[in-house]
């Protein structure tokens, strides 16, 4: 009886780990799965975000003709490809210069360098290049020599970025720009050798001071730095000076050639053509580009006198003395009367600068 009770509580204690043992190899996850759902990953969390995306996130963005980006000190210029190929104008100014430089007629305003340049995408090192548009030799499209006058002259390439991101739909090109306004490289703004020092500028003393963009150009504020050495004696010269880029028309305007009658600045070109024994000089005239309106074309035509397109406007600046002013703008506005000859009125004026208007005057080149 005794050895009967004890193989059953036996019985009893193995059949009880095995149930123990059976529950206990069960995962906890599998017994909880009933009760949780299991959560799925945002599609945006497995999506990598793009090199353009990445750039313009966070940037200080200001819109015009190129979009700037600001990250920081780092600044890009997003360039959109309808204007690679359009003939570009840069014109380099000095805003701001030492007591050095002043006494020697080196101020404020000076244009210092102008240079035309167009856009290229090097789609094979994935560059942006920048390429100089050098006035080249004419010649007539229906001479045969005109062949070899196309063939035998190019610009030259002067500036190459490294394209840092490309939008979405492939429309804009964006570009790290400081390199060009910091004094580094001086492809587009070349100060101090064009104001006859002749030295490069010392980088960790010269900076991007701003910029911006407008519709029709984007203009760059920078102070650069630089050493002057004569015998012993050294001296910094530190200059203010805005580098801008400015869209031209698409339509050129038409040239015309000089005439030894009438005095004008002229700019001379080769010309060649199947007639000719040896290369010719052609002299063009530098003038303003003054053309009726549309709707006053028949008229101007014909004789009368009409208002142009484009006024020529000289603005007084606000620092001129108040006593001159009126006289200043009396001595440009009398040049009225040769324009009407010409059969164009109103075609010059004169307006002064308010305070209002110089802030933001100085940064658009077109005035």
């Amino acid at each position: 009886m005794y050895v009967k009770v004890m193989a059953a509580v036996i019985a009893c204690i193995l059949m009880s780990g095995e149930t123990h043992s059976t529950s206990a190899t069960i995962p906890a996850t599998e017994n909880q799965s009933w009760f949780k759902k299991r959560k799925k990953k945002p599609e945006q969390e497995e999506k990598t975000k793009s090199d353009y995306e990445k750039l313009v996130e966070g940037s200080k963005i200001t819109k015009g003709m190129f979009a700037v980006h600001q990250k920081k000190n780092d600044y890009y210029f997003e360039i959109p490809t309808s204007l690679l190929g359009r003939d570009l104008l840069i014109v380099n100014k000095l805003q701001r210069v030492p007591a050095e430089l002043n006494d020697a007629g080196v101020n404020r305003g000076v244009n210092y360098e102008n240079q035309m340049v167009s856009m290229e995408w090097d789609k094979a090192t994935g560059k942006l290049m920048f390429r100089q548009q050098r006035p080249l030799p004419l010649a007539p499209q229906t001479d045969a020599i005109f062949r070899s006058v196309k063939d035998n002259f190019i610009s030259p390439l002067i500036a190459a970025f490294k394209i840092e991101a490309i939008n979405q739909d492939s429309t804009a090109l964006v570009i790290k720009v400081n390199d060009i306004y910091d004094g580094t490289e001086t492809s587009i703004n070349n100060v101090f050798t064009n104001i006859n020092l002749g030295t490069s500028a010392i980088k960790n003393l010269s900076r991007i001071l701003s910029i911006k963009s407008f519709p029709n150009n984007v203009v760059a504020t920078s102070e650069l730095t630089t050493k002057v050495t004569e015998g012993t004696t050294s001296v910094y010269v530190t200059v203010e000076v805005s580098s801008s880029i400015l869209l031209l028309p698409e339509k050129p305007m038409t040239g015309r050639f000089d005439n030894q009658k009438v005095g004008y600045f002229t700019n001379p070109l080769l010309s060649f053509s199947d007639a000719q024994q040896g290369t010719d000089k052609k002299q063009y005239i530098t003038r303003w580009r003054m053309e009726p309106k549309p709707e006053d074309r028949e008229a101007y035509l014909k004789g009368q006198t009409v208002e142009p397109i484009k006024p020529i406007v000289f603005y007084i600046d606000n620092s001129t003395p108040y006593q001159w002013r009126s006289y200043i703008k009396k001595g440009i506005e009398d040049w009225q009367t040769a324009f009407e000859k010409a059969g164009f009125k109103n075609a010059i004026i004169a307006k002064e600068i308010t305070d209002s208007m110089q802030t933001w005057m100085t940064s658009i080149t077109r005035y």
